[in-house]
């Protein structure tokens, strides 16, 4: 349980003590207060920025899906904000309120975007990527857990959520039916971040035909280079690394790694010191 001392809150971990701060500080005083995040009072923004596009389609689809009744699909917004407790009696909207129906949520909210990215092999291969803007109740896909209560409410009645607390295990539940690995879902800087693992293609990890037209380049390049220094050797034993490099036209590094590879495998042998000493082909 954080401590406040001299206007700062403390927590214990372990032998130590910690400062709270940041997106942890913010929820634990706004649990204190018996509130959620989305349940904060935005200053500035008024019904004015509200899009009464995104409101008609949250009446339609609640009627449709009989969380309201048919009566409500006429009521205006400032009614619909009321009876969805997003507006206080002063008329100041939530911060739910701009997320679910905001004409432009970012400019009260800062990066409240919605970003999808496809990877291949790691977070650093990203093939694709979109970000969609604009109000939440119209973005395709949410969180069914309500761990913001105002917006969960707003998707139930439209009829985006079933049921309470049912998201996350339907979700396993339809991954495992298809056959596919459980996503992984882990709590992050005060939300979700889920992980969808993709299953393996058949023959999704055979190398293209360029990589392998690459490979086979390289080794054949090798080879000659190998077969060039024990020709050389074998007519020239006393030859120097500074003619085999002239003879190769590579640098010094390149030269004393083909050299290295040929010893390692008892292609060559040097006989007698760095200076002076001669090769000896064993092969």
């Amino acid at each position: 349980m954080p401590i406040s001392y001299r206007g700062v809150y403390h927590y214990r971990s372990g032998s130590t003590k910690q400062e709270l701060k940041g997106t942890a500080l913010q929820e634990f005083l706004l649990r204190k207060l018996g509130m959620t995040w989305d349940d904060t009072l935005t200053e500035k923004a008024t019904i004015e920025d509200i899009d009464p596009e995104a409101v008609i389609y949250f009446q339609k689809m609640a009627v449709s899906n009989h969380r309201m009744s048919a009566d409500s699909a006429t009521s205006d917004i400032y009614t619909v904000l009321d009876n969805l407790n997003l507006i206080d009696e002063n008329g100041k909207l939530k911060i739910a309120t701009i997320l679910l129906f905001g004409k432009n949520p970012g400019k009260f909210i800062p990066s409240c975007d919605f970003r999808i990215g496809r990877f291949i092999k790691d977070e650093t291969d990203l093939v694709f990527q979109d970000i969609i803007e604009g109000d939440l109740i119209r973005m395709s896909d949410h969180s069914s857990k309500p761990r913001n209560p105002n917006i969960a409410a707003v998707f139930y009645k439209a009829g985006f959520i079933e049921s309470w607390g049912r998201g996350i295990s339907k979700i396993r539940t339809g991954f495992v039916s298809a056959g596919l690995q459980e996503p992984k879902f882990k709590e992050s800087c005060g939300g979700v971040l889920v992980t969808m693992f993709r299953p393996e293609i058949p023959g999704s990890n055979e190398k293209t035909a360029a990589e392998k037209t690459k490979e086979k380049t390289k080794e054949k390049t090798k080879e000659k280079t190998s077969e060039k220094i024990i020709a050389l050797m074998k007519n020239n034993p006393s030859i120097t690394y500074d003619e085999l490099m002239k003879e190769l036209s590579l640098s010094k590094g390149g030269v004393e790694y083909a050299v290295r590879a040929l010893r390692e495998t008892g292609s060559i042998e040097r006989i007698g010191p760095a200076k002076g000493g001669t090769w000896k082909v064993l092969r």
